[in-house]
């Protein structure tokens, strides 16, 4: 259940050997997105094979092409970083801002490196009814996250009803967050907010 106007209050506790975190999410107001038309086909090879460094703008396509764009989402952010503390909401929407890297530009090399392009971005998923943290780590709002991979839950597949999940998940590092849709494939949008760029750059 969502408290308004709230800060971001982490309660645990503890079923089956892991601590079940229940995060209470503030108001934030969204930045405007520019919305692509929902049949559109992207060249998903162009996609992950870019010269040009661009930020990325990609929104998940209702209907059976949710379950593709999905993992192609999770390509995307695996390994960004985030905190619990940068999860707001607005309305039924959840934003989640993060760091991501670039993996669609490739590895940059040169003498004595080996590196990534990163970039801050923001993640928007909804309509979201409810959110369940299921972390084994103490709690620590501090604690920087690295996704693993991202997938629809079993509510996608199992559920009679019209709903669905969306699942950030580290099995490695010990939790799991879901986010539950109460739409079928919900609306799902990844936004970079700035020009990817060298982590070797930021302190130039």
């Amino acid at each position: 259940m969502w408290r308004q106007d709230e800060r971001l209050e982490p309660i645990l506790a503890p079923i089956h050997g892991l601590a079940f975190l229940v995060s209470l999410i503030p108001q934030r107001t969204a930045l405007a997105y520019s919305t692509l038309p929902n049949n559109m086909q992207p060249d998903f090879s162009a996609l992950f094979r870019k010269d040009r460094i661009a930020a990325l703008h990609y929104r998940v396509r209702p209907g059976a092409c949710a379950v593709h764009d999905v993992q192609f989402l999770s390509s995307y952010l695996h390994d960004a970083r985030f905190h619990s503390h940068s999860i707001t909401r607005r309305g039924k929407k959840v934003i989640i801002m993060l760091e991501r890297d670039c993996w669609e530009f490739g590895h940059k090399h040169g003498v004595g490196n080996n590196e990534l392009h990163i970039a801050k971005c923001r993640l928007t998923v909804g309509p979201v009814s409810a959110l369940l943290w299921e972390t084994s780590l103490p709690a620590d709002p501090n604690r920087e996250l690295w996704i693993e991979s991202i997938y629809l839950g079993a509510t996608h597949w199992e559920s009679a009803l019209e709903a669905s999940q969306l699942v950030l998940t580290a099995p490695g590092s010990g939790w799991k967050l879901t986010l539950a849709l109460s739409d079928g494939f919900g609306d799902i949008r990844l936004d970079d907010l700035e020009k990817p760029h060298l982590y070797s750059e930021v302190n130039l």
